[in-house]
């Protein structure tokens, strides 16, 4: 992978994170939403969302956001030996 590929990948995720964290909030080990003010628990992870009512980003695509947030992460350079 060429240098410019890694930064693009690098780009991808900065941005992809930063639209996250415009729905999400990371408090200690919840996940609140950034909308609804609901919370989840890590331990909860696999586990449906249930936001509050009437909550705009209520959709399939927030249903497990600790996943998301893991899935994002996946690809985070090792550390050097």
């Amino acid at each position: 992978m060429s240098a410019h590929d890694r930064n693009a990948a690098r780009y991808r995720r900065d941005e992809t994170l930063n639209t996250w964290s415009l729905r999400w909030v990371l408090d200690g080990n919840m996940l609140l939403c950034a909308r609804c003010c609901v919370g989840q628990f890590a331990r909860d992870a696999d586990q449906p969302f249930q936001h509050g009512a009437g909550c705009v980003i209520n959709t399939e695509f927030a249903k497990h956001p600790w996943v998301e947030l893991r899935d994002l992460l996946a690809d985070l350079a090792p550390l050097p030996a």
